[in-house]
């Protein structure tokens, strides 16, 4: 599922992703269970980047009385953020530098920053953030510091 919050202060698309939670897949030893994650999350950030284009298409909408409404990206000089939203951040996602790569690629391809974020660091996040403009500015935050760290897997203190 995806999902866009435009404001004054950016764009946020966020793409879900819940992790397998039957007794089979509980079974499985938790690097398998990452490497599947990690195959997903990299299949979200392809998903996120199509709905970025899309989003920035100019869109005709037509109003019940037959007129023509233009609606235009509006947002082109404010933070962009992709966040993939997963259930539970396993262990072994640490050292998943292909997610990294595609991460980064995706990152200058849109000009946007990505995001890796479980159930509790949205949490976290949203938590710390009072405004609209707190929340992207800690979003923004949290994307410097995981391009300095060359690691999409944070946690944000407190």
């Amino acid at each position: 599922m995806t999902s866009s919050s435009p404001t004054e202060h950016g764009l946020l698309l966020i793409e879900t992703k819940a992790t397998d939670v039957s007794q089979q897949s509980l079974t499985r030893l938790t690097d398998r269970r990452a490497k599947s994650l990690e195959k997903q999350i990299k299949k979200v950030l392809t998903q996120l980047q199509g709905a970025l284009r899309r989003v920035k298409q100019p869109n005709v909408v037509q109003t019940s009385k037959g007129n023509l409404l233009l609606f235009e990206f509006w947002v082109y000089r404010k933070p962009i953020h992709l966040a993939v939203i997963v259930s539970e951040m396993l262990p072994d996602l640490h050292d998943c530098a292909d997610v990294w790569e595609d991460a980064i690629r995706a990152a200058e391809r849109e000009d946007a920053a990505v995001h890796l974020l479980d159930i509790v660091e949205i949490q976290r996040l949203c938590s710390r953030s009072a405004t609209p403009a707190t929340f992207f500015h800690h979003l923004t935050q949290r994307w410097l510091t995981a391009k300095a760290q060359q690691n999409l897997v944070l946690r944000a203190s407190g």
